[in-house]
């Protein structure tokens, strides 16, 4: 993520058109407080929203767990609430970001002991 930017371009959902979609933080206006927002499935709500500044853990929430996060193209986009599945049909990573290894790890296990 660049200094300033909204966006956290270490990994992206990837729309059903190919499209990257990228975790936006957003800035709650009750507290100031600027974060990406995980939320259950695809709701939102924003009262049902956990802030999260940790892009590892907001990784690990949509990957692993099925949690949904707000997401926008680039920054001048609208960020809206995406989960894996529906419209979203992949994930992508950055080369070099050693983030995702745990998450697709633990993926990869629940999977086999399902």
């Amino acid at each position: 993520m660049t200094i300033g930017s909204r966006l956290d371009r270490r990994f992206w959902l990837v729309s059903e058109d190919g499209v990257k979609l990228y975790p936006v933080r957003i800035r709650n206006r009750l507290t100031g407080r600027s974060a990406f927002r995980i939320c259950p499935a695809s709701t939102n709500i924003t009262s049902e929203q956990i802030e999260v500044d940790n892009i590892d853990e907001v990784e690990r929430a949509v990957v692993v767990e099925g949690h949904g996060i707000r997401v926008a193209p680039n920054e001048d986009a609208a960020a809206n609430v995406r989960a894996l599945g529906g419209r979203i049909q992949g994930v992508g990573y950055v080369a070099d970001w050693s983030g995702p290894r745990h998450a697709r790890a633990e993926r990869e296990t629940a999977a086999e002991e399902g």
